[in-house]
């Protein structure tokens, strides 16, 4: 009856001096990096977040409203800075939502197209264009 006593206690002990964090990643929605072309993209819930783009990207662009099969619902954070050689940009009507400087210093960008289904756009998302 001791050792069983003494291991519940261990095992409690164990638990309780485990930083939160290591559980909570168990929990959280799993999210997973993939490029495609020439974007780079995460999977958050069955949607694509744009969170890189190749700055070798140029001309008319039409964002994808699809990468890996996910849609496409948002772009991220600074996603298509110094992409000096966009002139123009079409955002799909699924796509939610522009993150902060998405777009800064594109200094070609000529014509912006947004899609009806825009959301939200972040601070500065088009500075420097």
């Amino acid at each position: 009856m001791k050792k069983i006593i003494a291991t519940l206690v261990t095992i409690c002990l164990i638990i309780t001096a485990c930083p939160l964090g290591l559980f909570s990643i168990a929990i959280s929605a799993e999210t997973t990096t993939h490029t495609e072309g020439f974007y780079t993209f995460t999977v958050t819930d069955g949607n694509a977040t744009i969170t890189d783009v190749s700055n070798d990207i140029s001309g008319d662009v039409t964002i994808p409203s699809t990468l890996g099969g996910y849609p496409v619902t948002s772009i991220g954070d600074n996603a298509f800075q110094r992409c000096i050689n966009l002139t123009k940009v079409t955002i799909p009507d699924a796509l939610k939502s522009i993150g902060k400087v998405a777009f800064n210093k594109c200094s070609s960008l000529e014509v912006l197209t947004l899609g009806e289904g825009l959301q939200s756009v972040g601070g500065n998302a088009f500075a420097d264009c």
